[in-house]
């Protein structure tokens, strides 16, 4: 068995032990972003303002010491609750800018792109529903004649 030790690539974060992520993952409970009590700051608490500052969802991640997956649902909560929480392909997850003119702008750019997710979603969920009505094998409540 060998003892030798592998570098990390250049600008990449080492692996924790697995008592430093539970640690993390204490300061952050999934739970604690679904129901109960709530931390006043939230997840802002570790957003930036500003695109500049942000922050990818795999990165965020990490330091909550979370799933992607669960950092998604946490987000969604948030953003549920109230709280704008903006993000792009680009740049990652992050707040508004302070400046009000830069902070419109990137809210509309924001709901645009949300917007044409969810028209997307809508026209995928159309498609759907209209391949259940012409599956091969598939009656009509009229159509089904007595045996």
């Amino acid at each position: 068995m060998s003892t030798e030790t592998k570098k990390a690539a250049s600008g990449v974060a080492a692996p924790e032990t697995a008592g430093e992520r539970k640690e993390t993952r204490d300061q952050f409970p999934v739970t604690s972003y679904h129901g109960g009590a709530r931390p006043s700051s939230g997840i802002a608490a570790l957003l930036g303002h500003g695109p500049e500052h942000g922050i990818t969802a795999s990165r965020l991640a990490d330091i909550m010491g979370v799933t992607v997956r669960d950092l998604r649902r946490i987000v969604a909560s948030e953003r549920m609750a109230g709280r704008l929480i903006l993000a792009d392909r680009k740049h990652g997850l992050f707040l508004p800018s302070e400046q009000p003119e830069t902070a419109t702008a990137e809210i509309t750019a924001f709901i645009t792109v949300s917007e044409r997710q969810c028209r997307a979603q809508l026209a995928t969920l159309k498609a759907a529903r209209q391949a259940l009505t012409t599956l091969p094998g598939q009656q009509r409540i009229g159509e089904v004649s007595e045996i």
